[in-house]
């Protein structure tokens, strides 16, 4: 994936509640691009909440939980986006170290 196809997969705001304002990745790509304002950039607590649900397995009804956080919507453009970067250093990693066909977990560059 190039920058351009992780911008176009990312450029509409999700639709969830925080302390801030739902933005598009157009309005805070100067921001979140930049590592200067990324090193003093105050990260906002994640929303957290615990998610009930019945699973069943082999004829029995189990409830189960599951922990979801949310983050503000400009520190999720920020986590992506390094995230992003972080992904392309790393296969260009496995690449060069000729391990590409052994690690494959979390990888956007292998279309399977």
């Amino acid at each position: 994936m190039n920058l351009e196809e992780w911008k176009e997969k990312n450029k509409k705001s999700k639709n969830y509640a925080h302390f801030d304002e739902r933005t598009s990745i157009s309005n805070v790509w100067d921001y979140i691009s930049n590592a200067e304002n990324i090193k003093s950039h105050g990260f906002y607590p994640f929303i957290h909440y615990e998610k009930k649900f019945n699973k069943f397995t082999k004829g029995a009804i189990k409830e189960k939980s599951r922990h979801l956080c949310y983050s503000s919507h400009i520190d999720r453009y920020i986590y992506s986006y390094y995230g992003y970067l972080i992904n392309q250093k790393y296969n260009d990693y496995v690449l060069r170290n000729g391990i590409n066909d052994v690690t494959v977990a979390y990888r956007d560059n292998l279309k399977r």
